[in-house]
């Protein structure tokens, strides 16, 4: 069976394969990732998008690594399911696969319900695109074999069940949220347990898509340690919601969906503003000068913080031996190299 040999971002536009899914401008900014991780030609507006939820240049060659951390609503099971099967149909088996062997493209998910979710919309694909049809060898609740040799398949996040198999692609769906009662970082466990299979195959790729969730686990690794570092090997990229899906409905965001965490001082920016290690650290210590200013100037903003918040800037100031809103008549230190710097000294 012959390859189909279509790049990402074409397969995406193409009428006759996923351009009438992918419709619109609201899908330029994972149009643009995309590009960046499979190394395609972009234009200047693409680059420029790009940038705004990577803090870095496209890399010069298709990355090893894909790790897209967005907000709740922004298409992420869309994206996986497409990066799937175009990955899937553009394998050439030859001088590959020995007989009898298939090549994986493996689909991770947080629970079952997840991962069908994962599994409809690749089985959708294949069964109503009629250029993906004719490449199907069959179809079960589990898997769609393909002619050539491919196998996707869709699992739970169990290191036990992804072994011994030639990875092609390995994406990990919301690995954030990862849990199992057979060990206590199964991100981690699975991570080493597929790492073997994608070494047998060259040009294989692992993708972690996940939404924030707490500042611990692999997914927080990988953005604390290549987030905005000019890697061709690891890309990270971090956005919103409304970044990655213009048209979600920013009062759910605001009012109804539940917040998420992120990779920030909780609750603090609600809204993420701090994109990078650099600048979380620049927040906490912005907070702590706030807390430990002695005059009152900062302390009125200081004030303004939620209460939880308060109380852990109090302690950590105190193990810092920092005095907290005590007023005094005139400036004190903290204010006055505060002024000095950032020009945040209250009249």
């Amino acid at each position: 069976m012959k390859p189909l040999g279509i790049s990402v971002s074409d397969a995406m536009k193409s009428p006759k394969l996923f351009g009438p899914h992918f419709l619109g401008p609201s899908w330029n900014t994972w149009r643009s990732v995309l590009k960046a991780a499979f190394a395609e030609k972009m234009s200047a507006a693409e680059i420029e998008a790009f940038r705004v939820v990577a803090e870095r240049d496209p890399p010069s060659k298709a990355v090893s690594e894909a790790i897209v951390i967005a907000g709740r609503g922004a298409g992420k099971d869309s994206v996986a399911s497409l990066i799937a099967t175009v990955i899937a149909v553009n394998f050439n088996p030859r001088g590959k696969l020995r007989p009898g062997e298939n090549a994986v493209v493996m689909v991770i998910a947080v629970d079952r319900e997840q991962a069908g979710i994962c599994h409809g919309y690749i089985r959708a694909y294949f069964e109503q695109i009629p250029a993906l049809a004719a490449l199907v060898k069959s179809i079960d609740s589990e898997s769609v074999e393909l002619r050539s040799g491919v196998v996707i398949e869709v699992h739970t996040n169990s290191y036990r069940s992804v072994r011994g198999r030639s990875i092609l692609c390995a994406i990990f769906d919301e690995v954030a949220f990862w849990r199992s009662e057979d060990s206590a970082t199964p991100d981690v466990e699975v991570a080493g347990a597929v790492a073997p299979g994608l070494a047998r195959m060259p040009g294989s790729m692992l993708i972690l898509i996940s939404t924030a969730h707490k500042r611990a686990g692999l997914l927080y690794e990988k953005w604390k340690k290549y987030y905005g570092r000019n890697d061709d090997d690891v890309l990270v990229v971090r956005g919103t919601t409304l970044q990655f899906n213009p048209l979600f409905d920013a009062k759910i965001i605001d009012g109804r969906l539940p917040k998420t965490r992120s990779f920030t001082m909780p609750n603090i920016i609600q809204s993420g503003a701090m994109t990078s290690p650099r600048s979380f650290h620049a927040s906490c210590w912005t907070l702590l000068l706030i807390a430990a200013c002695s005059c009152g100037r900062q302390s009125q903003a200081y004030l303004m913080l939620p209460l939880p918040i308060q109380a852990a800037a109090r302690m950590t100031a105190s193990r810092l031996a920092l005095p907290i809103a005590r007023k005094t008549p005139a400036p004190c230190l903290i204010c006055c190299l505060s002024a000095k710097r950032h020009s945040i000294l209250a009249k």
